[in-house]
């Protein structure tokens, strides 16, 4: 059995596939705008078709937008990329800035601490100088009454009027062995006799009292 296309036929066909590949590129088209544009798939088909026929264009929009913000992206990330590069040095200088600044500090503290405990130190021992000195001048008041000052002041004046009687008596002492050393050995000679005859004189009273003693 033989088959013969003939013209009329080959017509249906090429509009039958014509239709059948507007239909399929119609879905396509459709498939593409509900992904990209969910909310029109409750829109009518002449107003879906007439979107679609602007997907194109809206596409290559969105294509250009998304590569100008991948390439500020890629920018982004590299100046990122920088500064976390220079972040360990920035964070290095920082510290030592802060080290220093602290050892300023210190250093200016301690001065001030030493210097606060300086005026400490010194306000505390002239307090307690002065406690001190109120301790002694308590114990004095104590200690010397008016009575006592009295009878202390009548005791000096005795002491003062002994010594200077013994001062009257030591010159006139001094005087008299001066007078006496113009005698020269002369002098030393009658000493020595007084000396032996006051000894001879106190051995007799001493043997005249024991003899006492043996008389009944």
């Amino acid at each position: 059995m033989s088959f013969w296309i003939l013209p009329q036929n080959v017509f249906g066909m090429t509009d039958r596939f014509q239709r059948q590949l507007e239909e399929s590129l119609k879905k396509k088209c459709f498939t593409f705008l509900s992904f990209h544009q969910p909310e029109t798939d409750e829109e009518g088909d002449v107003l879906r078709a007439a979107k679609a026929l602007r997907l194109a264009s809206t596409l290559e929009d969105e294509s250009r937008r998304l590569k100008n913000e991948k390439e500020k992206q890629l920018d982004i990330e590299a100046t990122l990329g920088k500064q976390q590069e220079m972040y360990p040095q920035v964070l290095l200088r920082c510290l030592l800035l802060m080290q220093e600044a602290a050892s300023r500090l210190r250093l200016q503290a301690q001065s001030d601490i030493d210097r606060i405990n300086a005026e400490y130190l010194e306000a505390k021992s002239n307090a307690l100088f002065l406690k001190l000195r109120m301790e002694e001048l308590q114990v004095l008041t104590d200690t010397y009454t008016s009575e006592k000052l009295e009878v202390h002041r009548k005791i000096r004046a005795s002491l003062e009027a002994a010594a200077k009687t013994e001062k009257h008596e030591l010159a006139m002492s001094q005087q008299i062995l001066s007078s006496y050393e113009f005698l020269g050995p002369e002098f030393e000679e009658l000493v020595q006799e007084y000396t032996c005859l006051r000894d001879k004189v106190k051995d007799n009273r001493w043997m005249l009292q024991e003899l006492c003693k043996t008389l009944p």
